[in-house]
Formats: structure tokens, sequence, C-alpha cells
């Protein structure tokens, strides 16, 4: 539950210019900041974004916020945590879906820098992915192949699509995934495993989904397989879904390494991996809000938005 706070006394914003096609400069993010006693540190292209973080709650900062897209904020949000500080999070991303779902207006990031001057306190889940945080998912199989090819960025749908053909036609190079869900149904075929911190509904674009809470202490678990019914060359392919929630969830591989998409970076682990919920361990101060997250008549579940959060070409789900 949200409730107004005391102002931080020394809180520090790092800012990525380069997120959302250089959003920051474009709203003038760095005079604002000022403006309201917030110190400004901006992120050079060889800056250690995790050190610079680290460094401002060393010079005594008592409220660390990032500027970036939603690969940047864990970041920053596991050094406040380790620092014991509160959080804040500037949308200047470009689709800023953690912004989207605690409630903030995507639209005008001037109007986070109010969680200084007016804040709200909220506690929200984490997840921890082989020790490291996520605040929105990680995505093995499809999504974390195409992500690593060098043309992603600029062409995310034809990358998605050429991962899926090259497992479909050669199933020996599918992804090495092994997991079981709730019941211990172990499953190893899987063309997608999206683990998410808190569960997604997945709807249309231009979101395609989001977390109707923060706070349920569970993982959404997603597992998608390719299946071909009757007919020549094994017929029309189907996604086979399945999901499940869960506070902890082993992922495995018999290759002994895992890749996976981690709120949109690319990183490798050992297997087998542990991913976990940690229920309430970030404590953010966002400006006043009417409610964070999405409410769940607003969102029905989709194909497309199913594709779009687990990284499953479209294609794929007709």
């Amino acid at each position: 539950m949200a409730e107004a706070t005391k102002r931080p006394q020394r809180p520090a914003l790092i800012i990525n210019p380069h997120s959302g096609g250089g959003k920051a400069e474009q709203f003038g993010l760095v005079d604002a900041a000022g403006a309201l006693g917030i110190e400004a540190v901006v992120l050079a292209p060889d800056d250690d974004l995790a050190a610079l973080a680290e460094a401002a709650a060393d010079r005594g900062a008592d409220h660390l916020m990032m500027a970036g897209g939603d690969g940047s904020l864990g970041v920053v949000a596991d050094v406040a945590v380790k620092s014991g500080t509160t959080f804040g999070c500037v949308p200047v991303g470009t689709r800023n879906h953690f912004a989207m779902d605690i409630g903030l207006d995507r639209d005008d990031p001037l109007a986070a820098l109010q969680a200084v001057a007016e804040p709200t306190s909220l506690a929200i889940d984490y997840a921890r992915i082989g020790g490291r945080m996520f605040l929105n998912n990680a995505s093995f199989g499809v999504y974390a192949t195409a992500i690593g090819d060098p043309d992603y960025r600029d062409h995310r749908t034809r990358s998605l699509a050429e991962a899926a053909r090259r497992f479909d036609k050669d199933p020996a190079g599918r992804p090495d995934i092994i997991v079981e869900d709730d019941s211990g149904t172990r499953y190893d075929d899987g063309l997608v495993l999206l683990i998410s911190n808190n569960p997604y509904t997945f709807g249309g674009p231009p979101d395609f989904g989001s977390r109707t809470s923060l706070t349920s202490g569970q993982l959404g678990v997603l597992h998608v397989a390719m299946k071909h019914g009757p007919g020549p060359g094994g017929g029309v392919p189907r996604l086979d879904r399945r999901s499940w929630t869960t506070s902890l969830q082993i992922v495995d591989a018999e290759s002994g390494t895992l890749e996976a998409g981690v709120d949109g970076e690319l990183l490798t682990f050992s297997a087998p991996l542990t991913v976990e919920s940690v229920p309430l361990g970030l404590h953010l101060l966002v400006p006043p809000l009417e409610e964070a997250g999405a409410k769940p008549d607003d969102v029905e579940s989709s194909e497309a938005g199913i594709a779009h959060l687990s990284g499953t070409p479209v294609q794929s789900v007709r």
C-alpha cells in the first residue's frame, strides 16, 4: 500500500542520455532535477552503471533514481536495496513497462521527479536470477537467441522469426531448457520460457501486457512449446502453452549453460539456475498516484500479447 512519507534529503539521479532516442535531453531532465535539489549524474559510454550508483550512495545519497530503459533499472535498484536507500524510476526509455506497472505517466518523465518533492512510499516485489535482480522478466529460448543478433534492436520481429524458424526446422538445435511446473510435470521441449516478477495479464498493442499486482510474492511462469498436427511435414504448427505461479523456479539445461534475456539484456548463467521472488523487498518513492498497476478489466488475454512479451513471433501463434 502506498503511503505518504518524508522527503529525501540527498537524492541522486543517474541519467542515460541515449535512452528513448535522447528523451532526457528533450525534456530538460538535468535542469529539472537540479531545480529540485537532485544530484544529476549523466552516464557516459564507458561508465559502469552499478559503480556510479554505488558512488552516489557512498557520497550520502538517501534516494537513488534511474532515468533509462527497463534494462538499467534493476542495476540501480539492486544498489538501492544493498545500500538501504529508496529507489525511483524516471521513464525515458522506449517502452517503460516497469514505469507503467507502478502507475507512472510514461509521457511525462518530469512528473516522476515529484517523487522527491511530494513522495509516496511503495513497497513492491523484485526477483533474482542467479543472484542478479530483475524487475520485469527473464526469457529463455527464442528471445534470448534473438537478442544476441546484432540486428535485433533495429529488426526485432525479423530476428525473432528467424530464431523460431531455425529451432522449428532443426529439433537438435532447439533451446536446451528443462523445467518443472507447480505439479511436478517436467518439460524439456520449450521454445520459450518466460519468468516474470509477478504474473502478466496479456493484452494487445501498444504494450501487450501488464501486471495487475507487484505485491503477490509470486513469479509468473509461461512455458511455450511448438507442436505439429497431422499432415504433410508435420502439419500446421501450433503453440502449446502452460503457465503457473511459484515463489521459486529452478531452470536446468543438459549443456550446463543457460542464456536468458533479463529485462532485455542477454546474460549467460550456469545451470541449474535458481529464479526467486523477493516479496516487498524494493522500496520505491513515487509521486502521488491513484493506483499502481493495470486493472484486471483493462486487459484481455491475447495471443499477440503472449507472443510479444514472451518473445515468440506473432506469426507463430496464428
